[in-house]
């Protein structure tokens, strides 16, 4: 009987084959067809383990699918720069929190130093404003001295006035 009258007999035709890759020969289990169903059309790993058979999930990179040590090596490159992902992630991360933390004590001493100089500038506010007043009370005094000498000048010279 050939391939093509074993086609119109049987409803689901399934081929068992041997893959080769890489050294490496792996079990492969494909639906050639399933009269009346919906089937898919990759081709599996089939890995016989202590749990009995197991279909493997299709694997496919590059345009191909993997299977074996392929596809492990494959999931394992993956995890790897799924873990480097990560760990750059968090770094820049750890380094914005840090700018983040640099920036901040360089607002606060900005903050001190703004704080420092106007106290500074109302110090020199204040002691502008006392100098000023100290100026105005010891002209005041000058002129009080002035008058109190010109006085005084004046009743001793009227006082010589009238004895001459």
């Amino acid at each position: 009987m050939s391939a093509s009258h074993v086609s119109t007999i049987a409803d689901t035709w399934i081929q068992v084959s041997y893959v080769a890759r890489d050294g490496e020969r792996n079990r492969a289990l494909t639906i050639i067809k399933s009269r009346g169903t919906a089937h898919s059309n990759q081709v599996r790993e089939l890995t016989l383990g202590f749990e009995g058979i197991d279909l493997v999930d299709v694997y496919v990179a590059e345009g191909e699918v993997l299977m074996g040590s392929a596809r492990l090596q494959k999931e394992a490159d993956i995890a790897g720069q799924q873990t480097l992902a990560v760990a750059e992630s968090r770094l820049r991360q750890m380094a914005l929190e840090a700018e983040f933390t640099a920036l901040d004590q360089q607002v606060m001493t900005a903050t001190i130093t703004r704080d420092l100089k106007q106290k500074e500038i109302d110090f020199l506010a204040s002691t502008t404003r006392a100098r000023a007043a100290q100026s105005r009370v010891t002209a005041g005094r000058r002129l009080d001295l002035r008058r109190s000498t010109a006085e005084a000048a004046l009743a001793t010279t009227d006082g010589h006035a009238g004895v001459s």
